[in-house]
């Protein structure tokens, strides 16, 4: 079965994905940037690669960066995606910002990713 180009896997992108977050966990913002400016432009859907990069900025201990790239990127697109919203609940939380909780309340309302909702329960476990 023949796959449309917008599914077909892309190792290359892939692989530049991953050297990209390697890159910025290391700290090396501006070359992460150009790597995923680039991916952006070929990607044809970017959202993982956003929540990724929000993840990482997270774990780095900027949870204002990780929240602010999800609400311009992946939720402005789409406001009830279930791991954007589930890494933006921990985000919040973790810089003390209000919102949280709602965060993790969406993910239960409208997500049927089992991580996701793994995750917003947790959360809300811990709000």
């Amino acid at each position: 079965m023949a796959s449309s180009d917008s599914t077909r896997f892309d190792p290359v992108s892939h692989l530049l994905g991953g050297v990209g977050l390697l890159a910025l966990d290391a700290g090396q913002d501006a070359e992460a940037e150009c790597i995923f400016r680039y991916l952006r432009q070929v990607l044809a859907d970017p959202t993982a690669l956003d929540v990724c990069r929000a993840t990482v900025l997270l774990q780095r201990g900027d949870p204002e960066a990780a929240a602010a790239l999800l609400r311009e990127s992946v939720l402005a697109e789409d406001p009830t995606h279930g791991p954007a919203n589930a890494v933006l609940g921990y985000a919040l939380q973790r810089a003390g910002l209000p919102g949280g909780r709602e965060c993790f309340e969406r993910v239960l309302a409208a997500s049927i990713d089992p991580d996701s909702r793994a995750a917003a329960i947790e959360g809300l476990a811990c709000a």
